[in-house]
């Protein structure tokens, strides 16, 4: 299988770094005591843990930790590694990435753990219950550093456990004392490295992998009528960005994101980068049209994106750009001349950057695409290494999540994914609001102050709402989700759905 991930990999399978981690770990190897459904609106469905119950208004969350789990090495899962799990969390702050405000943690016996924190916690459950993993105590207790240590001989709870691991190929056996009868049925996964989309997907097509994640462009044609068992499906999950440095020149000037969002054509990009598949983004960064009900209707027509080329000009003209003899606005001696940066491997953002690049020079706009390997683009979106690069913005269950994960300032980078290190008072109060109520009508007027204050600053440059595509061959194995029944996002590339989907698959 393919992962998405480009260029040789690290034996990383701590799960407690969520951006270096390989994909084998975070769902496959370590579960989380609820998995939430991202597809549908499902209720939290139980995994490490049986029942959770909140109380003291928001403040306490107590867990009933399930009986009979035991870790791959034999020793028993108890309550006292989901209390040592969150308190690594809160004792290390470049870890707790969602700023969960954990007060007291306490395995209060062998079968209950009571969380207490100091702001109201309710929209925190999925980070809490469904996106931290549950690790060994009698293991990462002895490490020397939880933050740097890469747990190259990972122990889990999951439905597999690992087998072997080389730079270029990595593999998984199912888990023989899992605590889910009869699951997995599959032997085992196994992850090939690729230097790019256009080798896994020779590979893919060759028969070599069986599962992928990537896009192809005019799929239906390259792929899947090259065998009667190349099946793809095709789910609406995520928003990609031009993602400005907040802290670098030219992106922290808003009059160069206005003009940026003004100039770029999207349809044009879509076409010819993304085979036409995207939709329609908002500078709200909601999703459409599962997040509709949540748009205030204050901003719904300032949220929409309209090209207007002669507007982008005039912003910047308006703010003292002046266009130099090359064609190129510049400003106090400085060019409107910026890099941004993609994994070099990812062949649809290269697509897209050349057509922004051909848009943006007609009006004045000098962007030069980057590529880097996957690891280099990571490390410099958390280091804060770079001026611009394109990013997806993924979010959870409602907007809250999407908002708090790339928008919240203590969740600016590199202690979370806010990589703009976007920073707004008010945004943060409104995320604190939402986080501590359950009445709809109060958290609905806060998302309404967050969308006010986005769509104003503009701190992530929507191109499109892009849909995540999945390849599978589906000759050995069944079970795979469908679009009547999307039990967990299919993509290899999700955590922990990449556990859910593996356990459930079944052998034909």
């Amino acid at each position: 299988m393919n992962d998405g991930r480009s260029g040789s990999y690290t034996a990383n399978f701590n799960p407690l770094q969520a951006t270096s981690v390989n994909s084998g770990a975070p769902g496959p190897i370590y579960e989380t005591l609820y998995f939430f459904n991202q597809l549908r609106a499902d209720p939290p469905k139980p995994v490490l843990a049986t029942a959770y119950a909140w109380s003291d208004g928001g403040k306490t969350l107590t867990f009933t930790i399930r009986d009979g789990v035991k870790w791959t090495d034999g020793q028993p899962f108890t309550a006292a590694d989901v209390a040592y799990s969150f308190q690594v969390l809160k004792d290390h702050k470049a870890l707790n990435g969602n700023g969960i405000p954990f007060g007291s943690i306490t395995a209060t016996d062998a079968s209950h753990v009571k969380l207490t924190f100091t702001a109201p916690s309710y929209s925190n459950l999925w980070y809490i219950a469904g996106q931290t993993y549950m690790v060994p105590q009698h293991i990462f207790s002895k490490m020397s550093d939880v933050v740097t240590d890469l747990n190259s001989k990972p122990v889990g709870t999951g439905p597999f456990m690992l087998q072997s691991f080389a730079p270029q190929v990595y593999v998984l056996n199912k888990n023989p004392g899992y605590w889910q009868a009869g699951k997995p049925q599959i032997s085992g996964l196994r992850f090939k490295a690729f230097s790019g989309n256009d080798s896994s997907l020779t590979s893919l097509i060759g028969g070599q992998i069986d599962w992928e994640g990537g896009f192809i462009a005019d799929i239906d044609k390259v792929y899947a009528t090259k065998g009667p068992n190349n099946k793809y499906i095709n789910t609406p999950l995520f928003t990609t960005v031009l993602l400005p440095n907040l802290t670098k020149f030219p992106g922290n000037d808003p009059v160069v994101r206005q003009a940026l969002n003004l100039a770029l054509n999207r349809d044009g990009i879509n076409k010819k980068a993304f085979s036409g598949l995207d939709t329609e983004a908002n500078t709200a960064l909601l999703l459409s049209p599962r997040d509709s009900k949540y748009l205030d209707p204050s901003v719904a027509a300032s949220a929409k994106i309209a090209t207007d080329t002669a507007k982008a000009q005039s912003t910047l003209e308006s703010a003292g750009w002046v266009k130099g003899s090359d064609g190129i606005y510049a400003k106090a001696g400085k060019k409107l001349s910026f890099p941004v940066e993609i994994p070099s491997g990812y062949s649809d953002w290269v697509a897209a950057l050349q057509v922004m690049q051909q848009q943006l020079k007609a009006v004045g706009i000098d962007l030069r695409p980057t590529g880097v390997s996957n690891t280099a683009w990571n490390a410099d979106l958390t280091s804060g290494n770079f001026t611009f690069a394109l990013q997806n913005l993924f979010g959870g269950p409602t907007p809250y999540y999407l908002y708090n994960t790339w928008l919240n300032t203590a969740s600016q980078a590199p202690n979370g994914n806010n990589s703009a290190r976007y920073s707004n008072p008010e945004v943060d109060k409104a995320l604190a609001t939402i986080a501590g109520t359950n009445d709809a009508a109060v958290q609905q007027k806060a998302y309404g102050v967050i969308q006010t204050q986005v769509v104003k600053d503009l701190p992530y440059i929507p191109i499109g709402q892009s849909s995540s595509l999945t390849e599978f061959r589906d000759g050995s194995t069944g079970g795979w989700p469908t679009a009547q029944n999307l039990f967990a996002i299919p993509a290899p590339w999700a955590h922990p759905d990449l556990g859910i989907v593996a356990a459930n698959l079944t052998a034909k």
